[in-house]
């Protein structure tokens, strides 16, 4: 089951892909993408996200039987924040 989440951005879509490559590559995780859309995996996690005006979706496709989405939710956003 999927799970996808909206938050409005704080900086540029360019400030925020290097912010999430830098923490993404710290966490041992993969990230590919443009400042439109693009995809991320890590540590059983992985799904996609789209950038959109001031606004990004992130839609997580999979994720460790053992997390509680919500926790899921949190990890992911600090990637993008």
């Amino acid at each position: 089951m999927a799970m996808s989440f909206t938050f409005r951005l704080i900086t540029s879509p360019e400030n925020l892909l290097a912010r999430a490559r830098a923490a993404a590559q710290e966490a041992g995780a993969q990230f590919e993408g443009t400042a439109q859309s693009g995809q991320f995996s890590g540590h059983g996690v992985s799904g996609e996200y789209q950038i959109d005006g001031q606004e990004v979706r992130i839609t997580v496709h999979a994720k460790p039987w053992y997390a509680p989405w919500s926790a899921v939710e949190a990890r992911v956003k600090e990637f993008f924040s």
